[in-house]
């Protein structure tokens, strides 16, 4: 899993692609979660019992995290830094449309899920949180649009993450979320409308 940390796009909102402002008070949080996530992973590393095939993806976890944790909110986060590291994803998201196109789908390696769906999931469900699926348009990328959309409502990966009660979730994920627990999207409709000062504007 080579795509940069997602937390790296945070900071895109400054020049006025991020219209979501959920994402924009959550960017002001974000700073001070690297440290605990990187302790987590860290605690997983040091486990014994942890299965070697996942190994690669913690490591890989821990050392964009680390790069996070050292550019995010730091004099380092310029907005050129940001616009680099959306490049990285666009590139990434190109080769993913080839990668689709040669083995059919639907998933990654073909008929079968796989541990590449997994990454995959959690990256583009990132993305999609934050407002950055317009770089996975159908217009765009056709395949990888398809892909996302069905791979996002995969039930298993769905209950493991944004259908998981974590955090107020932004517009689009409530989107999601409408579609198979409409009563906790609403409460998370709520929820982020606290974190926002109760405001009532167009992107809840």
């Amino acid at each position: 899993d080579e795509t940069p940390h997602m937390g790296m796009l945070y900071g895109l909102h400054l020049s006025d692609m991020l219209q979501d402002k959920l994402v924009v008070a959550f960017a002001k949080l974000i700073s001070t979660a690297h440290a605990g996530q990187i302790k987590s992973v860290e605690a997983y590393l040091a486990d014994s019992s942890l299965p070697s095939d996942l190994r690669p993806l913690y490591e890989a976890k821990k050392k964009k995290t680390e790069l996070a944790q050292s550019r995010v909110g730091k004099s380092g986060g310029t907005k050129e830094g940001y616009k680099e590291m959306l490049n990285k994803v666009a590139t990434f998201l190109s080769e993913l449309e080839s990668d689709l196109k040669a083995t059919g789908g639907p998933f990654i390696c073909g008929a079968e899920c796989t541990m590449a769906d997994l990454v995959w999931h959690t990256s583009l469900l990132r993305l999609y949180e934050l407002g950055f699926d317009g770089l996975f348009s159908e217009e765009k990328l056709p395949k990888v649009h398809q892909y996302a959309m069905r791979i996002l409502r995969h039930e298993g990966f769905a209950q493991a993450t944004y259908l998981w009660p974590y955090k107020p979730v932004t517009r689009n994920l409530r989107r999601l979320m409408a579609e198979k627990k409409p009563v906790q999207a609403f409460v998370m409709n709520l929820m982020s409308k606290m974190i926002l000062g109760g405001c009532s504007c167009c992107c809840l």
